[in-house]
């Protein structure tokens, strides 16, 4: 869960960077949405693991906080704005609350409003303030900040620049917890803390050998798929003293 949880927090944290950039010059997303995050690289310590993608329902304005009678019913229904479902006026916080569903998507590795089974009661169940439930087990700061950035006023909701501030601290405090638990890990490890017999498995046979060279400690080579050392040495021996046998048994018939 570690380092899902780094991963995902990053995962998070780049398009809404891009998302920011276009609010600071003058542009309206209005369909943030996991299919328009194009994910290349999932390791935690990659620079940029996810882009922004599809720019075909952008739209340039003169100033994005500025609230106005846009088109409505532009995006995907699970990830709209209540204001883009009813006709209201609005401005770039419809890509806040977009990505809000988005965070809560990847965190709980399902869909918004899954069990909603008509796409048609989706307005109704937005606009009347329902919203997915929030697993108490996630980050607490990614709790508040989906539970912000989805607020049904739109007033309330954080700005872009101040969700990417959220995430970039989150995203630093869980990849330092997970490089330290990761080394504490890895300490336990080579210290060789572990007492009692240990079980070679494929793979590790060298390193617990020579860690058993150190403790003292009994090796079973029980999941490794092999005997005993002696006794396959003393097979070994027993079938070239039978090959033995049989070539001279052979030779000496030819001969005689």
């Amino acid at each position: 869960y570690e380092i899902l949880s780094v991963t995902g927090v990053q995962t998070c944290a780049l398009p809404i960077c891009a998302v920011e950039f276009l609010h600071e010059n003058g542009v309206l997303y209005r369909d943030l949405k996991p299919d328009n995050l194009l994910v290349f690289s999932v390791s935690h310590n990659a620079n940029v693991n996810c882009k922004l993608s599809d720019f075909g329902t952008a739209r340039t304005v003169e100033d994005p906080a500025e609230l106005r009678a846009y088109s409505s019913g532009i995006g995907t229904p699970i990830y709209m704005a209540p204001e883009l479902m009813n006709a209201s006026k609005y401005n770039c916080k419809v890509d806040v609350y977009s990505f809000a569903m988005c965070c809560w998507e990847l965190m709980a590795e399902k869909q918004p409003f899954h069990e909603v089974k008509r796409v048609w009661d989706l307005p109704r169940i937005v606009v009347d303030g329902l919203r997915p439930t929030i697993d108490d087990t996630w980050p607490r700061a990614m709790q508040r900040m989906i539970a912000d950035c989805w607020m049904q006023s739109q007033e309330r909701r954080p700005t872009m620049k101040e969700a990417v501030k959220l995430l970039r601290d989150q995203f630093e405090k869980e990849r330092k917890n997970y490089e330290k638990s990761k080394k504490a890990k890895k300490k336990d490890t080579s210290d060789g803390s572990a007492s009692g017999p240990q079980t070679a498995h494929t793979g590790n046979l060298e390193e617990l050998i020579e860690r058993g060279q150190k403790d003292r400690q009994p090796i079973i080579a029980s999941e490794i798929g092999v005997s005993k050392a002696e006794d396959v040495a003393e097979a070994d021996k027993a079938a070239a003293r039978s090959e033995e046998r049989r070539v001279g048994k052979e030779c000496r018939s030819r001969w005689s």
